[in-house]
């Protein structure tokens, strides 16, 4: 079967490849090799993000668990002091259920886990920096030290604030995808014009270092997610997936 790859380009727009084309010094006479770099990309960060996925979940559901048993009762987000971050994207949560169920014409009121549902990553991971809260007498260093280790089962000596920033890491990655841009690209300023091939392998490398701190995070917060993730041989996978595109994107090169 022979494909048009201008035509299938067409289909995902210039702008969204000027990058690919840019790093990667393709040439506009190449198409195809426009069409395997993004494929590439596209199909590395799907299965990274499978991880980011766990690692989400888990934090959520860890958090929200251990914030319910430290207040006793389901609605703890008004018994804390939220971040500014955190307070924000509730309130977004907040008006965009509200407005679903006026859409949809649901008389009944919106439910704690209706709100639960469209918090954002970036609440979750900014819920580690909640302050004292002088109207309850709750606050963050007894709360840590209760539950510590029920939020981060796998920590292994880590510390509060390091796992923090690790998860601030993930978190631009999970806000990178939910944007539909590419994962590779804060690292250009690693790469060397118009060595393609060397840029190549550099930006799939990088994303394997963001699979790395992806299962890091798993393993902190669910050491069982992080051994499933083995047991299934994910990682193997990833890292084969990762290789062959890179031992392609050069043979195509040389051709």
């Amino acid at each position: 079967m022979t494909i048009n790859y201008a035509d299938v380009l067409k289909g995902i727009s210039e702008k969204r490849l000027l990058p690919y084309n840019s790093t990667f010094a393709i040439s506009s006479k190449k198409p195809e090799l426009t069409m395997f770099s993004y494929t590439a990309h596209q199909d590395i960060a799907t299965n990274l993000c499978y991880v980011l996925h766990l690692v989400e979940i888990n934090l959520r559901n860890n958090l929200n668990d251990s914030f319910k048993d430290f207040v006793n009762k389901p609605d703890w987000m008004k018994s804390i002091a939220l971040s500014p971050i955190s307070l924000d994207q509730l309130k977004k949560a907040q008006q965009k259920v509200s407005g679903d169920f006026k859409e949809k014409g649901k008389k009944k009121k919106p439910t704690y886990d209706d709100y639960l549902s469209q918090l954002m990553f970036g609440f979750w991971v900014h819920l580690l920096n909640f302050q004292f809260n002088s109207s309850t007498g709750l606050d963050m260093n007894t709360f840590w030290t209760i539950h510590i280790d029920r939020v981060f089962p796998g920590r292994n000596g880590k510390d509060l604030n390091q796992i923090f920033n690790l998860l601030l890491q993930v978190k631009k990655t999970r806000d990178r995808f939910s944007h539909h841009e590419p994962l590779w690209k804060p690292s250009t300023s690693k790469y060397t014009k118009p060595n393609a091939n060397e840029n190549f392998i550099h930006s799939i490398e990088y994303m394997q270092t963001l699979y790395s701190r992806e299962l890091e995070c798993l393993k902190i917060c669910q050491p069982q997610a992080f051994n499933y993730i083995h047991h299934i041989k994910h990682q193997d996978k990833f890292t084969q997936c990762c290789e062959r595109y890179k031992e392609e994107w050069v043979a195509l090169n040389l051709r």
